[in-house]
């Protein structure tokens, strides 16, 4: 190949890489940056969709009712997984990284007061969503919220317990609840009526994972109004509780010996 030859050759190459160069230029403005707007336009969609949740009477229930139903699509959520991360993942159904990327910038644009709509610029000035983060008080402030969180749903596990050994009432269960249970619970659940204010039970619930998570959360709310108040309250009861397991164990008494909770005392 003479030095013409070779010349139009490379001409050629470059050509062709600046051909590609072009491609790219389209391919990154059609997809790329316009996939990106879009999908910042769906979080702050989904922002919007959170807020409506979190404002709505039946809150909780809604919630309830996505890790139902996100545990009937085989989805794995803790106990400590945020409202907004429920919605999150029943949404998108995203991988959990993808997932907890991009929770935590809708968190973050809500502590930082932003509104749903903001939420597209607030990330492309931040440089992306890996890049937005919480300024540090900001950062505390949401750990020491969860922390509190998580505090509160310990309590209340404690309180109930210990609140085993000193049951308001008691009752020796029907032939009917045999085998309605769950290993991977911790307590059980039945339904009443009342009529004439006495208490009728009617049935006995098939204990989930979902539906614990709801009840120590709703009850959490109730008997932690009042945190201080609640730590040396149920502090008192789980002593209260460690002693009565220690008596029934030195003097073999039987589970009917317990003592009724005195109602006029109860937490």
């Amino acid at each position: 190949m003479n030095n013409n030859q070779l010349v139009v050759v490379n001409k050629s190459l470059i050509s062709q890489a600046e051909e590609l160069a072009t491609e790219h230029d389209l391919f990154n403005d059609k997809y790329i940056i316009t996939g990106r707007r879009k999908l910042y336009e769906l979080l702050s969609k989904i922002m919007g969709l959170a807020e409506q949740f979190e404002a709505s009477p039946d809150r909780d229930d809604l919630f309830f009712n996505l890790r139902y139903k996100l545990k009937e699509a085989n989805i794995k959520v803790q106990e400590n997984t945020s409202n907004v991360a429920l919605l999150v993942k029943y949404i998108t159904r995203a991988d959990r990284k993808t997932a907890h990327v991009y929770t935590r910038a809708i968190e973050t644009a809500m502590a930082c007061h932003y509104k749903a709509v903001e939420l597209p610029q607030a990330i492309a000035s931040a440089g992306g969503l890996e890049k937005l983060r919480l300024a540090a008080v900001d950062d505390e402030k949401v750990t020491a919220k969860q922390k509190l969180e998580d505090e509160s749903l310990e309590l209340t596990r404690t309180y109930l317990q210990s609140r085993g050994h000193f049951p308001f009432a008691r009752f020796a269960a029907p032939k009917q609840f045999e085998n309605i249970y769950n290993n991977n619970c911790e307590f059980e659940y039945v339904v009443c009526t009342i009529s004439n204010g006495q208490y009728n039970v009617v049935c006995k619930l098939p204990a989930e994972v979902e539906l614990e998570n709801y009840v120590l959360k709703r009850l959490s709310v109730n008997l932690c109004q009042d945190m201080d108040l609640a730590r040396e309250s149920i502090s008192k009861m789980r002593i209260k509780a460690n002693e009565a397991r220690e008596k029934l164990n030195q003097d073999g008494c039987s589970v009917e010996q317990i003592e009724l909770v005195d109602e006029t005392n109860a937490i």
